[in-house]
């Protein structure tokens, strides 16, 4: 034997305890149940075993200061989004200031439509008394313009008009005929008729290109035909002269119509505005008004298809362009409170850059070419949110191309502004830039704890913005409590998922896979999403044994058949 084999040969004494069979698992004893099965008991009433977690929540969800946003860590299954939703229930019954968000047409600035603020429940009310405004007024105006008492000083203004514009071109034409030539119509280059100067020769008229004509064919001498052309450019001279009148003369009775129209009609726009001035007192609204009656007043074409006058030579709004300027006069209401009592909310599942922070949408128009307006803005999750609370993913946030940057600059500077993915991306440029919206949303971001520290040491901003992380257990200790709180969370799954019910051996054996899955016997799993799969598959074990209840002897089948799926490798 060699001295190292008689070194190993020796015994060393242990300094553990050796454990016994027993020892080495926990048994659930099922004596500390008072009752025979699980459909005697009552739901699980609350959050069990988070306390930590739910401090923090309930801080960040209370605490309306700027950056307390709530970031909840945590094992995936331990009921991070119901402890945050059962929270925010009650947290949420708090009734703040909500407010209705309308655009709408800005006449100065098309390409920057204008927000208006009102309190809740007004903002649809404001849309349908604009609605009732043009209702009005595209029934009126027209009546009002077929009056007799409108018409007659309208026709005595155009008689006026049409009285001096003739007495211009007879004078003209009486002082240049007895010179040999006279007024009349030719056709343009463009084929258009239009005033010139012509010779009268043998009481015949030409033009003055005809004069080359006339002294080839010995009508007239080349010496007369000179002298004709030299009084013709003086006379065409004279015409322009007289054509400048003439459209100054235009441009005057145009602007003594306009006038007449716009005073007639403004009194009945100012009498439609009255109600609407009168329920929505703020400066926005009365700005609005004011800038939506003075537009009115200088459209008014658009009230009249058909009519107006011959000596308005100006051209007609076609019916798309009508229809274009009314839609105008329209009122865009992106967020409706009118129904919501409490702090709204909102658990955005699809965190998409739309869905979060909205967009404008763009349409096709009669000529094949993409258009947008202030009525194609659309609100978004955020927006819905807004004096109210958002729940998302972290991942989704992080996975979705543009959202986290916008939403931390969002929340840092707390002002939403709405444009279309395609713009944001510089895909396209949109030419809308709506006012920016004030906003007052707290999000909770439900992530792992890598996500948490990858944020936290990753993104300089992001401990401004979520002062609060509420960190989810995975376990707790084993207690009587805890495995009573197992007992009642079986009731309540069986009764909302009709499953069948536990007997005490049933649930003892839950509990007793439940500390298993923590590898210690002192602790029991949080993980509730997992204990509920087995709960469920238990169930299905139970019914196909055709069982009444669900007995130790069908967990134990349950986790065998679990092992079995899974043990491939």
């Amino acid at each position: 034997m060699s001295k190292h084999d008689s070194l190993t040969s020796k015994k060393v004494p242990s300094t553990h305890t050796q454990l016994k069979h027993d020892q080495l698992t926990w048994t659930c004893p099922e004596q500390i149940f008072v009752f025979t099965s699980t459909k005697e008991l009552t739901p699980l009433k609350g959050i069990v075993g988070q306390d930590r977690a739910i401090e923090a929540i309930t801080l960040g969800a209370e605490l309306q200061s700027y950056g307390y946003n709530v970031f909840v860590s945590g094992v995936s299954g331990t009921g991070r989004l119901t402890t945050v939703k059962h929270i925010l229930d009650q947290v949420s019954v708090t009734k703040p200031i909500l407010y209705d968000y309308c655009f709408v047409h800005n006449f100065t600035h098309p390409d920057n439509p204008t927000l208006l603020k009102f309190p809740k429940g007004q903002g649809k009310l404001f849309a349908k008394a604009i609605d009732d405004v043009m209702i009005f007024l595209k029934r009126r105006i027209p009546q009002m313009f077929e009056e007799d008492a409108f018409q007659k000083p309208r026709n005595e203004l155009i008689a006026g008009y049409r009285a001096t514009e003739q007495s211009l071109i007879t004078k003209f034409n009486d002082r240049i005929k007895p010179l040999g030539f006279v007024l009349g119509q030719v056709e343009n280059e463009l084929g258009l008729m239009e005033f010139d100067v012509l010779i009268i020769i043998n009481k015949k008229e030409y033009k003055i290109s005809d004069l080359e004509s006339l002294v080839r064919n010995k009508k007239i001498t080349k010496k007369k035909a000179q002298e004709l052309t030299t009084q013709y450019h003086i006379h065409r001279t004279e015409l322009e002269n007289l054509s400048r009148m003439s459209m100054k003369l235009m441009q005057e009775f145009r602007e003594k119509i306009n006038d007449y129209d716009k005073s007639n009609v403004a009194n009945l726009i100012k009498g439609a505005l009255e109600t609407v001035r009168e329920t929505f007192t703020t400066e926005q609204v009365i700005a609005y008004t004011v800038a939506f009656e003075q537009d009115i007043l200088d459209n008014l074409a658009i009230f009249l298809p058909g009519t107006g006058n011959e000596e308005d030579d100006t051209e007609k709004p076609t019916e798309e362009d009508i229809k274009a300027k009314f839609a105008q006069y329209s009122v865009n209401v992106v967020l409706d409170n009118s129904s919501t009592e409490s702090a709204p909310v909102i658990v955005e599942t699809t965190p998409s850059f739309t869905n979060l922070f909205g967009t404008i949408e763009k349409v096709f128009d009669s000529r094949g070419y993409w258009k947008t307006d202030f009525s194609q803005i659309k609100s978004g999750s955020l927006l819905k949110a807004d004096q109210g609370y958002l729940i998302v993913n972290a991942m989704d946030v992080l996975t979705e191309e543009g959202v986290w940057p916008a939403l931390k600059r969002l929340l840092l500077y707390g002002k939403l502004e709405i444009q279309s993915a395609d713009s944001f991306f510089q895909i396209s440029q949109t030419l809308l830039k709506p006012e920016a919206i004030d906003l007052n949303v707290k999000v909770i971001m439900i992530g792992e704890a890598d996500v948490y520290h990858s944020f936290y040491f990753g993104e300089e901003d992001f401990k401004k913005i979520f002062k609060v992380n509420a960190e989810f257990d995975y376990e707790a200790p084993r207690t009587g409590e805890m495995m009573h709180n197992y007992a009642h969370f079986i009731h309540q799954l069986v009764e909302q998922e009709s499953l069948l019910h536990f007997t005490k051996s049933g649930v003892s054996a839950i509990i007793d896979w439940g500390v298993q899955h923590t590898g210690t016997q002192h602790k029991i799993t949080m993980q509730f999403s997992d204990v509920a799969d087995l709960i469920r598959e238990s169930s299905y074990y139970a019914r196909k044994d055709g069982g009444s209840f669900v007995e130790r002897k069908h967990v134990a089948k349950a986790v065998k058949a679990r092992r079995r799926r899974n043990d491939i490798l």
